[in-house]
């Protein structure tokens, strides 16, 4: 099963396991009904039109599968969003390998500098997401790109 949430529900101890029909409360139904055609063949696309919304119900329903496609699709799209949007996402739905892959493409000090001054809400991010922005930082430091001259 795609989902722990509705494996819970159905195959656990809960009142909903006996129910006909179990209503979602808190979901658009429409965005409910696109998480589920990611899941199902012919597998609808994770396209810049409904990532954030498939993001957002996949993740209230548990369903790893649509989380998964989701974060393929922000780590190989190159006309998404900008860095500053896909980290937002990144650390709000917890996408370790979008994380990974937004901060090997900072490759200098003034790279983290640019960032980190257009996001302008580093206080919004998560510990983790701050910590990681910090190590990545602390690793250019360590070892500094050279500079090619102009």
């Amino acid at each position: 099963m795609y989902s722990q949430h509705f494996y819970a529900l159905f195959f656990g101890t809960f009142a909903e396991r006996d129910m006909e029909e179990i209503p979602l409360s808190g979901v658009d139904p429409n965005e409910f009904i696109d998480v589920m055609k990611v899941i199902h063949p012919p597998h609808a696309a994770v396209t810049v039109h409904n990532v954030d919304y498939l993001l957002k119900v996949s993740g209230q329903f548990l369903i790893d599968y649509v989380v998964r496609e989701c974060e393929k699709f922000l780590i190989t799209s190159t006309y998404f969003k900008t860095w500053e949007e896909k980290m937002v996402l990144a650390d709000r739905y917890r996408l370790r390998s979008l994380l990974n892959e937004l901060l090997k493409e900072l490759k200098s000090v003034s790279d983290v500098h640019r960032v980190l001054k257009e996001m302008g809400s580093y206080d919004e991010l998560s510990e983790l997401a701050r910590t990681a922005l910090v190590d990545r930082l602390r690793e250019l430091l360590k070892h500094p790109t050279p500079q090619v001259a102009r």
